[in-house]
């Protein structure tokens, strides 16, 4: 598969805002933006030019949520480029210039952060580090019931990753749970004693990952914010080709507030 082969994801205009500094103030765009993640789980905003430290992502995030740290060394705001922050950290494979597969952020953790906002400083402009993404409501009807059964019902161990242990080095959850939230990310899945019926449970979602027909893609470009729902979205990115790009990334929880 690739991305070219996708067709676009289809976004409703009352999920797209464009912020000024006032804004920011107002009840009104609270609403907004919370009612956008409610119903349909994404945000675009743009924001004024200029803010290259996540201004606006950190002060969005604190009027509908909670933000989530990434590690205990590192704090909400994530830097992503070649080398990282200050260009030397090479650890985080955020920091690399591969491409990801679909997967969910902190699908390692017990408790998933419900959101995730990208604040792009700086896009790929030689086309690269675009965005895949799978809707899990258009991935389960693919699923075999036998599938789906095995992946709700039974644990598989997520190893977490060196760049973002806390306190465990893994967990053992179900990749869906009863609501059909998922947790995702095939690389750090531990199947060394999986028996076969959960090998064949994953490879069949791993292998619906990859298809064109559920996968929608998605171009945001410098000045713009994602809004996305960590636990309703798989999302990837393709290989970035500009070692200029340049992405600000927090994880964060939807307040009871927000929600109404």
């Amino acid at each position: 598969m690739t991305y070219q082969q996708c067709h676009n994801l289809n976004i409703p205009e009352s999920c797209f805002f464009t912020l000024s500094e006032s804004d920011l103030l107002t009840s009104g765009i609270k609403k907004g933006i919370s009612d956008a993640l409610i119903k349909h789980g994404i945000g675009i905003l743009t924001i004024p030019d200029g803010d290259k430290q996540g201004r606006y992502l950190s002060e969005v995030v604190n009027l509908i949520g909670k933000a989530h740290a990434h590690s205990h060394q590192q704090g909400a705001l994530w830097h992503i480029r070649s080398g990282g922050e200050h260009g030397q950290e090479t650890l985080a494979r955020s920091h690399s210039l591969d491409e990801f597969a679909l997967h969910t952020d902190c699908s390692y953790e017990e408790e998933i952060p419900d959101f995730i906002g990208l604040q792009v400083v700086q896009h790929d402009s030689e086309g690269g580090g675009s965005n895949l993404f799978i809707k899990v409501q258009d991935l389960i009807p693919y699923l075999s019931s036998e599938s789906l059964s095995i992946l709700q019902r039974k644990t598989y161990r997520f190893i977490v990753p060196e760049e973002f242990r806390k306190d465990k080095e893994f967990i053992d959850a179900p990749i869906i749970d009863d609501e059909y939230n998922i947790r995702y990310r095939h690389d750090i899945i531990d199947l060394k004693y999986a028996p076969p019926s959960q090998i064949n449970a994953i490879n069949e979602l791993e292998q619906l990952t990859y298809s064109p027909q559920i996968n929608k893609k998605l171009s945001i470009t410098k000045n713009n914010i994602l809004l996305l729902n960590n636990k309703r979205f798989l999302h990837a990115r393709t290989k970035i080709i500009d070692t200029d790009r340049h992405i600000i990334r927090v994880r964060f929880f939807l307040t009871a507030h927000a929600r109404g």
